[in-house]
């Protein structure tokens, strides 16, 4: 192999590499999206059905944001604070853990409960597995 088929390998590389990463990127952040629509308490069901995901790449990193347009979305993830609102106080859909009251049916948020460590390492798997396979 001379030096010009070394680049042109190189260059073939790491346009497989940049396709495949790009791909199991979206496929992780639906995934992702996935779990929090499952795991979003419902009441009337709004607040499932406004998760989106922003994909976007900034030239150096993927980005994938997941986001929800709805005001009370923080409250379900980060509950209220002791005294103000909409959960002043633990009721009868409401408790208290670490401080903060949050809704029975999304205790410690949203994302505490549809992610564990389990599911990154999967996760990093399923990834390098497709990248390995790319290459084959």
């Amino acid at each position: 192999m001379n030096l010009k088929e070394l680049q042109q390998y190189i260059n073939k590389a790491g346009k497989i590499l940049k396709s495949e990463l790009n791909e199991s990127f979206k496929r992780e952040s639906y995934y992702y999206l996935r779990l929090m629509k499952q795991f979003t308490p419902i009441d009337k069901g709004k607040l499932r059905d406004s998760w989106n995901i922003e994909l976007r790449d900034n030239n150096t990193e993927k980005i994938g944001n997941i986001t929800n347009s709805r005001n009370y979305a923080t409250h379900i993830e980060f509950g209220s604070k002791p005294k103000e609102k909409p959960w002043p106080n633990p009721g009868e859909r409401t408790a208290k853990e670490n401080g903060r009251i949050f809704s029975i049916q999304a205790m410690g948020g949203v994302s505490k409960n549809a992610f564990n460590e389990n599911d990154v390492q999967v996760s990093a798997e399923h990834t390098a597995n497709s990248l390995l396979n790319a290459f084959r």
